[in-house]
This record gives structure tokens, sequence and C-alpha cells, in this order.
């Protein structure tokens, strides 16, 4: 039987959707471009989506094909900060909320991962008028497999 994708995205979300001492919701979220110009809720959010799979190994043998596959997801977070000129209030929380998804993700092995998740990249997606919206990346790889078909 094949073993279909490993839904990495719903997975975060569910494992990150118990930290509200920093975020007030976290929600899944296909289009990233969606928070484009928008306002940062005063409870801080965070949205979770695929970013890429790729495959990084395959094999072919008689039993069947198989591949691993690196999955990226991206979880953006909306860092409300208001009358912070100086900016010393919201790298503060900037930096709790990046320890925090760090220290709840980095290591984590989903059931039917291959791999734990590792830490990939993080950066600025947008500044709005009354915060940041910042993406920590991460990975974690699955095997994808599918016995031989004979016709």
């Amino acid at each position: 039987m094949p073993v279909a994708s490993l839904d990495v995205a719903s997975l975060v979300e569910l494992r990150l959707d118990n930290k509200d001492e920093i975020f007030g919701s976290v929600e899944s979220l296909f289009d990233f471009s969606y928070l484009k110009g928008k306002t940062i809720p005063k409870d801080n959010i965070a949205y979770v989506g695929l970013v890429s799979e790729r495959p990084i190994n395959s094999t072919s043998d008689s039993s069947g094909n198989s591949q691993t596959i690196e999955c990226t997801v991206g979880v953006v977070m909306g860092i409300h900060s208001r009358n912070d000129r100086t900016g010393i209030k919201g790298n503060a929380l900037l930096q709790q909320s990046r320890e925090l998804l760090k220290s709840t993700l980095l290591g984590w092995m989903p059931s039917d991962a291959d791999s734990a998740f590792k830490f990939k990249s993080s950066n600025l997606v947008e500044v709005a008028k009354n915060g940041i919206w910042w993406m920590e990346q991460f990975t974690v790889t699955y095997y994808l497999y599918s016995p031989l078909q004979n016709e």
C-alpha cells in the first residue's frame, strides 16, 4: 500500500496550538501573500504552511519504489508591538517567540517521519504598522513508498 505525503503543516499547527503563552491563535495558511498589508492582532498569531517538498533519495527494487522526501514548513509569526520606537519591546517579543518555537519543534519527530525537525532558516516577511511578520522554517524527512505494480 502506498504511503501518502505526511501532512507536516497540520502536525505543526496542532503542536503549536497549545502554546498560548505567546500565540493567541495558530492557523493554517495556504498562501503567505495573504499577510501582505495585514495588521497584527493584539494577541500574537502564528500561521503554518507548507513551503516545499523535494526528494533527496530514491530507490527502486523488485518490491517497489521509495523516496526520502524533505519537507519544509514555514511558521509565520505576527509579533504585535505598538508605540515602540526603538524596537526594544518588539525585539524582546520576537526573540521570546523564536526561542519558544525552536524549543517546541527542534528535535521533535512525528510518528510517521523519518527524522526529527531541524531548523532551516528565518527571515523578515513584512513590517506592519503595528509590528512585524517573521517566518521561521523547519525541515523534516519522511519516506514515500509505492509497491511495484505489475499490469
